[in-house]
């Protein structure tokens, strides 16, 4: 064998085992010096001193290598490599050697430094990858955050998605740069975020191509017990009737370990049939399908109703189809609720079904007449306890004969003019509300329907017991957009379509210090199909519905919105529908919650 070839696989052999020395020594995260040569060859150490952490596509890229020793300065030359392929030789002066790259392509790149040796210098190697980026000259854009809901009071590490971020120089939240920054890839950055005050700041990321646009993240204070959030959309797909599917909702998106439940605006889209959907906590393989339905909805009608579910253990959620085909269904988070606020959720339990024969439960038998009020023990009865000040059900009407509204209050007082479900003939009609309930444990409920009848059923979802930081209170209009007699607010006249409105809630109503608000929004006499969004002032108009409307029906749904830390309570409120469309708005407070 020529000393040639036996040279060369040598090198080649010292190559091999430089790279899986690599791993090994990165894992130690430290540069280490190579082991001293046969005979009294000096250690060394090699570095690569210097190389940009970015640089932009068709710039040159100059890498600088130090070979250093306890004793006088190795000589030689050192091996240059860009995503370990060959080798460059480079000589070294004073020890030092340096190396421009040239057209170095649009991506992520490694660079690595191998010096042999020479004369009395024995050979050493880089043991730690340096990483290079290439990036266009295009600023970033952010189209997400997970999670998108941030926690005020501890350490999270969260990633930031979107577009042009390799490079990335600093992410900030409010001016305050977060740490730890890695970008994994073009579209993807992970960071610790700072700590941060309660609220919505801006995210931004800065590269050397240029700085994003701000994007709203929100803080908040799990310590507040109930949290409203920014709507973010965390499931969409299609439901087919008797195909329960369950998702993970516990410890993502925002929610934190330890919540007992989250409030959800669940919207099902272009349904095939009549039919309904119902949204539970997922009790595993065996557990029972709650007879409830959250959503009723029409043939290729868009509907959306809000959902307190309680979360078991392991944090997720089911929901199953019942009626003819199939389903679009849209599930966004608005809230979640913590251990300690007051408000318990469970898996939903009857109270009342009117419907007579084997269906029928609790003391309320037959069609419901018009104008007569009924009343309801709750307190012992469907899980809630003796101590409870209120009661959260799902409300739903069926066997109607003629238009109308189901009003649902605390037992003794007057019949409110909210209502919580409107309905029309033929079609079933559910909504979810909070009610305050009497002395005596007791709760009424009023179907104005013209003279015509309907059936009532009640669910139990959850309840809320004193001392917690839930104020419930009787539903009370605190906006009226009709005008007239109706006319209860400041804000006059139909909503213009495609622009937001800011609504300013009387502060008897809900005192100053209230960090959330409990509402009944109802769509009235809408011209047209469309939707409103309900979010909190300050905020961006969210992806997501809180009351999906068809022309004229007067359609409601229950929110909880996040109010400003100062100032008025205030809320916004979008109508998403043609342009010169219209509709009507009214607003019942059914309660607030309080700072802990």
């Amino acid at each position: 064998m020529s000393p040639a070839p036996v040279h060369h696989r040598l090198r080649a052999l010292r190559r091999v085992l430089a790279v899986l020395g690599i791993a090994a020594l990165a894992v130690a995260g430290a540069v280490q010096p190579a082991t001293a040569a046969a005979g009294s060859a000096l250690i060394t150490t090699t570095t690569v001193a210097s190389v940009p952490e970015a640089v932009f596509v068709g710039d040159p890229v100059t890498v600088t290598v130090t070979v250093s020793a306890a004793e006088g300065v190795p000589t030689g030359s050192v091996g240059i490599s860009l995503d370990f392929g060959a080798l460059t030789p480079v000589p070294l002066v004073d020890g030092t050697a340096s190396l421009t790259l040239e057209d170095v392509g649009v991506g992520q790149h490694h660079i690595w430094a191998d010096y042999a040796g020479d004369g009395g210098f024995g050979p050493s190697f880089q043991t730690s990858v340096l990483e290079l980026w290439v990036i266009q000259r295009v600023a970033p854009t952010v189209s997400a955050v997970q999670p998108a809901v941030l926690p005020s009071d501890h350490d999270v590490r969260i990633s930031v998605i979107g577009s042009y971020l390799a490079g990335a120089t600093s992410v900030t939240f409010g001016g305050v740069p977060g740490t730890n920054l890695a970008v994994t890839s073009t579209g993807r950055i992970d960071v610790d975020i700072p700590r941060h005050a309660a609220g919505t700041v801006d995210l931004v990321v800065t590269t050397p191509a240029g700085t994003s646009a701000g994007v709203p993240v929100q803080f908040v204070d799990t310590r507040a017990g109930i949290v409203s959030t920014v709507p973010v959309r965390i499931h969409d797909s299609w439901a087919y009737p008797s195909s329960p599917s369950c998702l993970q909702v516990g410890e993502t998106n925002g929610v934190p370990a330890g919540a007992t439940g989250v409030v959800l605006n669940v919207t099902v889209i272009a349904p095939y049939g009549p039919g309904n959907l119902v949204v539970y906590p997922d009790r595993g393989p065996l557990g029972p399908v709650p007879t409830a339905s959250t959503v009723n909805f029409e043939y290729n009608r868009e509907v959306a109703n809000a959902a307190f579910v309680a979360l078991p253990d392991n944090g997720r959620i089911c929901y199953d189809a019942r009626g003819f085909g199939g389903a679009r269904v849209l599930l966004d988070l608005t809230g979640f609720v913590m251990e300690g606020s007051g408000m318990e959720l469970q898996d939903p339990v009857r109270l009342l079904d009117t419907r007579p024969g084997p269906a029928q439960v609790g003391d309320v038998s037959g069609p419901v007449p018009s104008g007569v009020v009924q009343t309801v023990q709750v307190r012992g009865k469907a899980g809630v306890p003796a101590d409870a000040t209120a009661v959260i059900v799902n409300a739903t009407v069926t066997g109607t004969v003629g238009p109308g509204n189901l009003r649902i209050y605390p037992a003794g007082t007057a019949v409110p003019n909210a209502s919580v479900v409107n309905y029309a003939p033929g079609y079933d009609k559910a909504n979810q509300t909070i009610v305050q309930l009497s002395s005596s444990g007791k709760l009424s409920f009023l179907s104005d329907a013209g003279g015509s009848t309907a059936h009532v059923i009640l669910d139990v979802v959850g309840y809320v017991t004193d001392g917690g930081v839930y104020r419930g209170q009787t539903p009370t209009r605190v906006v009226d957009t009709r005008g007239g007699q109706w006319q209860v607010g400041p804000t006059r006249g139909a909503l213009r379509a495609l622009r937001a409105h800011t609504v300013t809630l009387p502060s008897e109503m809900v005192p100053a210090g209230a960090t959330s608000v409990v509402l009944n929004v109802t769509a009235m006499a809408p011209s047209g199909l469309g939707n409103l969004r309900v979010y909190p002032t300050g905020s961006d108009v969210p992806n997501a519905s809180t009351v999906n409307y068809i022309p004229s029906r007067d359609i409601p749904n229950l929110v909880v919105v996040d109010l400003p830390d100062s100032g008025p309570a205030t809320f916004r409120v979008y109508s998403d529908m043609v342009a010169y469309g219209s509709v009507w708005l009214a607003a019942d407070v059914a309660g607030f919650v309080v700072a802990p």
